[in-house]
């Protein structure tokens, strides 16, 4: 599987208890694996349509277009991801096997650290514990946890692929994380307000520019985004107006959800209108996967 990944001392033993069929969970499930198509077609197809486009010829776009294209990026891999996760988890919950959640509302962080823990929950729990804890975790002093810290990032990015460009993209996650072990921060609640917004969306917007080595096709490839983004011109987005009428019903709807695992699974509304946002997202669905036929992103790691 893709993911989430998971461990057999939570799983096996459901394997070997006796299942019987369970009405409010496999509806929970119903919504989840709702939630996780609409996420997928809706929102990950179609922003990546523009995606692909702009990283396709960088030289072609501004600067401007060039960030947009990171952004876009970012929006994409995790509605493409979370919404494969969705599935997994919504379907074993018909069967009433209980998965462990593998994102958490990660673009409502407030800085990088809150962000990777829980971002891919399910690998970074993997790295912690045969990678991170073997060498010594956070037990041996600053510097050793800067250096195991750096040493898990790196392989995450490998773990990826064997590019450069992964390793760069590891690489430099290690670094932001850094500075919340050297300068360690107080504890933040739970769930982000609407006051901690800045901070989300410069954190949103750090962790875009990263993943744009994530998305480049080779170092050359790479070299060529760098360099439009540093040299090129600040014009107009391009289909600037086109994503956000995908991308801001969508953060809305998962920031009324947050403090949930998933936005549909409990909703406070009037039967008939929640069962007027289902038929809406199944049209919607139906709609945006008419002229697409898009693979999960996560398939080809």
């Amino acid at each position: 599987v893709a993911g989430p990944i998971e461990r057999a001392t939570n799983l096996l033993p459901q394997f070997l208890r006796k299942k019987s069929f369970d009405y409010d969970t496999a509806v929970v499930g119903m919504r989840q694996i709702l939630w996780g198509l609409s996420k997928k077609v809706i929102i990950a197809d179609s922003v990546g349509y523009y995606v692909d486009q702009l990283f396709a010829n960088p030289y072609y776009y501004s600067a401007t277009g060039m960030i947009w294209g990171g952004i876009l990026f970012a929006v994409q891999i995790y509605a493409d991801f979370s919404g494969y996760s969705d599935i997994a988890i919504g379907s074993a919950r018909l069967l009433n096997i209980s998965l462990r959640p593998n994102f958490r509302y990660p673009f409502f962080s407030r800085n990088m650290k809150e962000l990777w823990q829980r971002w891919h929950i399910s690998l970074m729990t993997w790295f912690r514990h045969y990678v991170y804890f073997p060498l010594g975790g956070s037990r041996r002093g600053q510097w050793r946890t800067a250096l195991n810290t750096m040493i898990v990032f790196a392989l995450s990015g490998l773990w990826h692929g064997a590019d450069w460009t992964f390793v760069i993209w590891g690489t430099v996650n290690g670094l932001l994380l850094l500075p919340f072990i050297f300068m360690p921060r107080k504890q933040l609640s739970e769930h982000a307000s609407l006051r901690d917004l800045p901070r989300c969306l410069l954190t949103f917007f750090l962790f875009a520019m990263v993943f744009i080595a994530f998305r480049a096709n080779g170092i050359s490839h790479l070299g060529d985004i760098c360099d439009m983004i540093v040299h090129g011109s600040w014009r107009e987005c391009p289909a600037f107006g086109e994503a956000i009428f995908y991308i801001v019903p969508f953060f809305i709807i998962e920031w009324l959800g947050r403090k949930q695992e998933f936005p549909l699974k409990r909703l406070p509304f009037p039967t008939v209108v929640r069962w007027l946002l289902y038929w809406g997202l199944l049209i919607g669905i139906s709609i945006a996967s008419l002229d697409r036929d898009m693979q999960f992103i996560y398939f080809q790691f």
